[in-house]
């Protein structure tokens, strides 16, 4: 009897152990942890909360400045570069996804890639601002003859006709196009012997694909068309005299540094986070243009948030909620493909529960691989059970979720801060 009363205990025990442990999870989310998220709150110790809006007022001056001159950045969304060039560029993608995208550049045909080289690359990046000095003969088998085709369309959706249309949602393990800014100086050292008249054509032709990579709605893409502006200034240190001829773009070439900082400041205020405030958020969304690279404020601001969709929504509701009615609204003039036709950050994620699981998985992939790729006895008790548990936690959802919010959120102000040094 006595023997199988202890049988009894060793095959109970786990049972009681997991029961305690559960159980005293529970206890310690509804108060130690709950106490901890107020004082979290109440003390505004997010370092975020204190910062987001440390040089608002430097990014309204900037705007002030520049909005008179982004006239030449609106497009009337008409005719999409992006049938000409998904299929000819080059696409970046995750190391898991490899095979999916060699199945669909297979299908186009070789003479239709846009790539260089590897050493032409190399050429171009050694020679910087003075890449105009460079010999024309060492490009002569670099096709940029497509850079003026370009002229014939308005806008690039990439979101569409291209590799995204195989992924049911825009997010970082999703394709991206390289932007190829090296062509367009390879484009004017071919042109460099031409006459004013002509080689300020080839300089449009730059100055339109920067423009088409702006309208992409991407960060990436608008940071390209500012250094599409800096090649351009260094052709007209080449040849002055064609500065006559590009009269509409002067000055945005003149305040590329201040429009880097706009395009890069506005994801700050765009971007719903622990301590928004919303009367600037609905400002931004009611008062700002595409111009002022708001639509790749969205995409940014979405695509950084939708993992921990459903538990940011717990812990900053507020913000969330107005976020995503400002989103939806849309009528600023974006056309946000990637949210329409795909699936929106916020449905079917608030009843998920491997959210925080799917996170922490990532963190050890070998794409980020911000803990290593091995994991210790404990990482994986924690990755398997308590990060899926969190879920089932209010108030540890809330809490964490603030952190990580803490931590992965960029400072899109960078710009502002070196500047006040």
């Amino acid at each position: 009897m006595g023997q199988n009363n202890s049988a009894k205990l060793v095959f109970l025990l786990p049972f009681a152990v997991i029961t305690f442990m559960v159980s005293l999870a529970f206890v310690v989310d509804a108060t130690v942890v709950k106490l901890a998220f107020y004082e979290w709150k109440t003390e505004e110790l997010n370092p975020t909360s204190k910062d987001t809006y440390k040089y608002y007022s430097d990014f309204q001056k900037d705007l002030e400045i520049v909005s008179s001159i982004l006239g030449p950045l609106e497009t009337e969304n008409k005719r999409d570069a992006g049938v000409f060039l998904n299929t000819r560029i080059e696409w970046g993608i995750p190391s898991a996804d490899v095979d999916q995208l060699k199945n669909w550049t297979s299908k186009i045909h070789t003479s239709k890639k846009i790539e260089l080289s590897p050493e032409v690359k190399n050429t171009l990046l050694g020679s910087k601002a003075e890449f105009m000095k460079l010999d024309a003969k060492e490009f002569l088998k670099v096709d940029t003859s497509w850079l003026h085709k370009l002229r014939d369309f308005d806008y690039w959706d990439i979101d569409q006709n291209s590799p995204l249309d195989l992924y049911p949602r825009f997010s970082f393990d999703t394709p991206f196009p390289e932007f190829n800014l090296a062509v367009t100086k390879i484009h004017l050292i071919k042109a460099k012997k031409l006459g004013n008249k002509d080689f300020s054509e080839a300089v449009r032709d730059v100055i339109h694909y920067g423009k088409l990579c702006f309208t992409t709605e991407t960060l990436i893409g608008e940071m390209v068309f500012v250094a599409s502006l800096g090649v351009v200034k260094d052709a007209i240190d080449f040849k002055p005299a064609i500065k006559s001829e590009l009269t509409e773009w002067n000055e945005l070439i003149d305040q590329r540094t201040r429009l880097r900082r706009v395009f890069w400041a506005i994801n700050q205020f765009a971007k719903p986070t622990f301590g928004t405030k919303i009367e600037v958020l609905k400002k931004v969304y009611n008062e700002l243009g595409p111009a002022t690279g708001l639509c790749g404020a969205i995409r940014e601001a979405t695509t950084s948030t939708w993992p921990l969709w459903s538990a940011a929504t717990d812990a900053m509701p507020d913000e969330f909620n107005e976020y995503q009615k400002l989103v939806m609204q849309n009528d600023r003039g974006c056309r946000l493909t990637w949210l329409v036709k795909k699936t929106p950050p916020w449905v079917k994620l608030p009843d998920d529960p491997e959210s925080f699981y799917s996170i922490g998985k990532a963190f050890y992939s070998p794409d980020i691989g911000y803990f290593g790729e091995k994991q210790s006895a404990f990482e994986k008790i924690y990755l398997n059970f308590f990060s899926r548990m969190v879920h089932y936690l209010p108030n540890t959802r809330k809490f964490i979720s603030t952190i990580i919010f803490t931590v992965a959120t960029p400072t899109y102000t960078k710009g502002y801060a070196e500047m006040s040094k």
